[in-house]
């Protein structure tokens, strides 16, 4: 790793440069967005160059930064007042960009995830296979449970994750091809709140998760005091401190159904939004969008950049 300053922040000073040239450019979205990556991964790498963090505080990169800020805003600036400029061709861009199409491939345990989980991110190394099932057997004993098939296969394969797989038809008649995000949320569960799968040592049920919750009332725990058996719910994923998928156990199951509860009206009653008999059926019916390239630069998988177009090569988007 380089730890020359000077060498690190001149090489940066040369690619701001350009990117600061290409901004006045600008008149696609697809520009626009894939400019602003290039310059925040350029930003991630120029941190990842220092190897000490002191060196990095006493770069002065403060001035750096505002550049790269000030070209992104141009860069947006200029994609608007060309499209302000342009209102035919901004309506039918638009049209394109609304449209959404799912593929008709279920998941596989190969590509359910494409990343590790955000709080694994910076871990080194991956946990080994061995690590894993320990990690399963420590949580389903902690939990007394036993995980369903195939999310103990996952597991197996990885410690948890994100996933581009976010749709579950609420009817067989659900279409594939969508006009707009109106017509799939008419057509299609959002199941994952935070399209992501909790790492198994991060299990935890409903009534563990509401013990660490301030609900402002004398230290009153409402989701104990009027969701039964809150214990027998075991989280896989949420979004915030109101919404939550989980394996439901209770009733004395040992295969649970599939429960997404919401309380984001916080009435304490953490209502059932969503439920699927168990979680094989859950994987199996899940799908994905299929990727979409946008003004000929860029690559998308629903709202996340997976490939841009660098000197006439795709090359995946960097972390």
């Amino acid at each position: 790793m380089t730890t020359d300053a000077s060498i690190l922040l001149h090489a940066f000073e040369q690619r701001l440069a350009a990117f600061e040239a290409e901004a006045e450019t600008i008149t696609t979205r697809g520009a626009c967005w894939r400019l602003q990556r290039l310059a925040d991964e350029a930003w991630s790498e120029l941190r990842q160059g220092f190897a000490a963090a002191s060196d990095w505080e006493s770069a002065n990169t403060q001035p750096l930064l505002k550049r790269l800020n000030d070209l992104k805003e141009t860069a947006r600036v200029r994609f608007i007042a060309h499209r302000q400029a342009h209102p035919e061709t901004a309506a039918a861009a638009a049209k394109e960009d609304e449209r959404i199409v799912l593929e008709p491939q279920p998941p596989t345990l190969e590509n359910f995830f494409y990343a590790r989980h955000y709080s694994h991110k910076h871990s080194s190394p991956v946990a080994s296979a061995d690590d894993l099932a320990a990690a399963i057997a420590h949580a389903e004993k902690r939990l007394d449970i036993r995980l369903p098939e195939p999310l103990r296969q996952l597991y197996l394969r990885q410690n948890g994750g994100h996933t581009d797989f976010e749709h579950f038809p609420k009817t067989p008649e659900a279409a594939y091809t969508l006009p707009d995000h109106d017509a799939l949320f008419a057509q299609w569960e959002h199941p994952f709140p935070g399209e992501a799968v909790n790492p198994v040592d991060k299990l935890c049920t409903i009534g563990e998760l509401s013990d660490g919750i301030s609900f402002g009332a004398d230290d009153e725990n409402p989701w104990r005091e009027n969701v039964p058996e809150v214990d027998r719910l075991v989280v896989i994923n949420g979004h915030g401190s109101d919404i939550f998928l989980c394996l439901d156990y209770r009733g004395g199951a040992t295969e649970p159904r599939i429960v997404r509860l919401d309380d984001t009206q916080w009435d304490a009653t953490l209502k059932c939004v969503f439920e699927c008999s168990d979680f094989a059926t859950l994987f199996a019916g899940l799908r994905r969008e299929a990727v979409k390239t946008l003004d000929g630069v860029l690559r998308q998988r629903g709202m996340r950049t997976v490939e841009l177009l660098v000197d006439g090569q795709w090359r995946a988007t960097r972390s």
